[in-house]
């Protein structure tokens, strides 16, 4: 039903905007971001709303220090860096600069820096920080997990179903919390029981984990949250449902972890997702559960449940906007509920003798004048959804014909070389087909390999019979980009060094698979009496197979297997690259230099491979009478296998 709100939110963020908006990903959803309310007089709309992320959406977070920009994350640490004016979407996913596989969650931790808002954290089983947006990445911890191989078994196993999804990572960052008052304290929460902290922005970690009472082992630690009120002081809620336990579990620091004590739970129904300290008051806390919004007027030592408007539905995430005093809500199965103005629950909490009184006003929030405008796309509600055709996007080539014939189109650049042909069966008066700036026809596909052709002067040529006409043509950049064409130029020349590389790689695994079949196809008509030939042949398939997966296709398995192989970096910066605005960042420089070195690697493999063990097996078949298969390596080779 249209009219019901089903949205499973994880996480939640807001902006400064008036009215503000806020962010969020949504299961098997992608991520959104739009308005908390509008001055229009149908409401807030689905249109209202725009997607800057797929796959499931995490964590969301505006960028205060580039409104124009905001970050989305989707399921194992796959992170975005979003353009709300242009829609660019640009993978800034770290890599391990010594090619370390990184284990991202399912949910990874995700935040930005209270203090600097060009700061962003995010977790693997590291912490790592970007100060530039995600253009380069530094890793500012050890190991944070308990790094317990027996639970980093999704390479091995999908458990009980080929699922196969990422959420099987285990022992991994899924909390970080960022001191509001401390520049260089960080907490981070792990999916394994860890709670670490540092005090010197990374330089040294200390595991409190043994210092929370009654804090049982291996237990999810889903929100860490330093207090915005005294600088010592930090929040920290557990939860252990996946082992069956619901126990309502909270705790509160104030020494930078060295003790600990536990919240009053007594009444509070099903487990913690997260916890919110309101910015303005110190006693008056919010708790997200499995089973609803509880509040408490009293810093924890006890808890009332919020029932006006919230039902018992799991809130997965909690935040007060710190200008407006709006509580938001994160849930999962009833979308995003704002609970408007949580004024009166601060002077609540800061004079309980108002409960006692006859009568009291509580101070409202500014009153703001807003014109209320027809609302956005329809007038009626009865009315259907219109969905326009745009504008093509690119080039609109127009040409006239003057009788009926098959035209050729071509467009030149400023060198004469082919961009883009089609063959265009013309009709008499005008024809138009539109190009979509990529490379086509019979141009050279790696002229623009993942992106748009580059701004500047290009002709167009239609030949129809034997008369041919030209016309120049202009490409521009987008008017809504400050990316330079130089810029564009280096991101060209990094892909097409790249995708030269992904050509060298995809020939060598070709040639690979060739002398495997080769050799398959040998011992499945070898005479019986050369079972010398026979164990050589074995012997060198079950090398050739273990080349394979590990350079290719990863081991036969039931988990994630196929994204740790070699060539897995050589694929690796095509995609960043090609979801990059400009010139490669630093974290894609280092993409690169791990493609071109895992390309080394294969092409050395696969050539020692073919010149040693391949060459010496051929000349073996040829010595014994056999004419080699063609997979083999031997020109000319024969697709028979029979002996002489």
């Amino acid at each position: 039903m249209e009219n019901l709100t089903f949205a499973q939110f994880y996480h939640i963020d807001v902006d400064n905007e008036v009215p503000f908006n806020v962010y969020g990903g949504l299961q098997d959803n992608g991520s959104w971001w739009g308005p908390t309310t509008v001055w229009e007089n149908k409401g807030i709309l689905n249109a209202h709303w725009r997607r800057v992320g797929g796959g499931d959406g995490f964590t969301v977070m505006n960028d205060f220090s580039s409104p124009d920009h905001g970050y989305s994350m989707s399921q194992g640490g796959n992170l975005l860096r979003f353009n709300k004016r242009t829609g660019v979407q640009e993978s800034i996913r770290p890599v391990h600069p010594d090619g370390e596989t990184l284990r991202f969650n399912w949910n990874a931790g995700l935040t930005v820096d209270p203090i600097d808002s060009t700061t962003i954290y995010l977790g693997s089983q590291f912490l790592h920080r970007s100060a530039d947006h995600g253009g380069s990445w530094d890793i500012i911890s050890p190991d944070l997990t308990t790094d317990d191989p027996d639970q980093q078994r999704a390479y091995q196993s999908g458990g009980l179903t080929l699922d196969g999804s990422g959420a099987e990572m285990h022992t991994t960052i899924i909390a970080i919390g960022p001191s509001h008052l401390e520049e260089g304290v960080i907490w981070v929460g792990t999916d394994d029981g860890n709670v670490q902290v540092t005090r010197d922005g990374g330089a040294t970690w200390t595991n409190v984990a043994d210092r929370i009472p009654d804090l049982p082992a291996g237990i999810w630690i889903p929100d860490v949250q330093p207090s915005r009120h005294e600088p010592g002081r930090a929040y920290v809620v557990a939860e252990d449902h996946r082992r069956g336990d619901w126990t309502p579990r909270a705790w509160v620091t104030e020494d930078h972890g060295e003790t600990w004590l536990p919240l009053a739970t007594s009444g509070i129904d099903g487990f913690v997702h997260a916890i919110e300290e309101d910015p303005e008051s110190p006693d008056l806390l919010f708790l997200g559960t499995e089973f609803g919004l509880y509040m408490s007027l009293d810093r924890g030592s006890s808890w009332n449940k919020y029932t006006s408007n919230v039902p018992s539905v799991p809130i997965r995430d909690l935040e007060v906007h710190p200008r407006d005093g709006d509580l938001v809500l994160g849930t999962h199965g009833r979308g995003v509920l704002i609970v408007d103005d949580i004024r009166p629950l601060r002077e609540l909490a800061a004079d309980p003798e108002i409960r006692s009184r006859a009568v009291h006003v509580f101070s409202p929030p500014p009153a703001l004048r807003a014109n209320i405008a027809e609302g956005i796309g329809y007038r009626s509600t009865g009315h259907a959804m219109q969905q326009a055709e745009p504008r093509p996007v690119g080039a609109l080539l127009s040409f006239w014909a003057a009788a009926e014939g098959e035209a050729r189109v071509e467009v030149t650049d400023g060198d004469g070389a082919l961009v883009f042909s089609r063959g265009v069966a013309a009709e008499p008066g005008v024809n138009r087909l539109s190009w979509n700036l990529r490379p086509g026809g019979d141009a050279d596909p790696q002229q623009f390999p993942g992106m748009e052709a580059l701004p500047g002067r290009y002709t167009v040529t239609v030949t129809l019979g034997d008369t041919a006409s030209a016309a120049g043509l202009e490409v521009r950049q987008d008017p809504r980009s400050t990316v330079t064409t130089a810029d564009l130029r280096a991101k060209l020349a990094a892909l097409r060094d790249m995708a030269r590389i992904g050509e060298d790689v995809s020939d060598a695994r070709d040639q690979l698979q060739k002398a495997l079949d080769g050799v398959e196809m040998v011992l499945g008509t070898l005479a019986s009496e050369h079972q010398e030939l026979r164990e050589q042949g074995t012997s060198l398939q079950a090398a050739l197979r273990e080349a394979m997966e590990r350079l290719f296709t990863g081991p036969d398995c039931r988990g994630l297997c196929s994204f740790d192989t070699v060539a897995d970096a050589v694929r690796a910066p095509m995609r960043a690259l090609g979801s990059a605005e400009g010139a490669p960042s630093d974290n894609e420089e280092i993409m690169m230099r791990q493609a071109e070195n895992a390309a080394r690697e294969i092409d050395e493999v696969v050539g020692s491979l073919l010149a040693g063990d391949v060459a010496r097996y051929r000349d073996a078949l040829v010595a014994a009478g056999y004419t080699p298969f063609a997979g083999l390596g031997l020109p000319g080779g024969g697709s028979g296998g029979g002996g002489s």
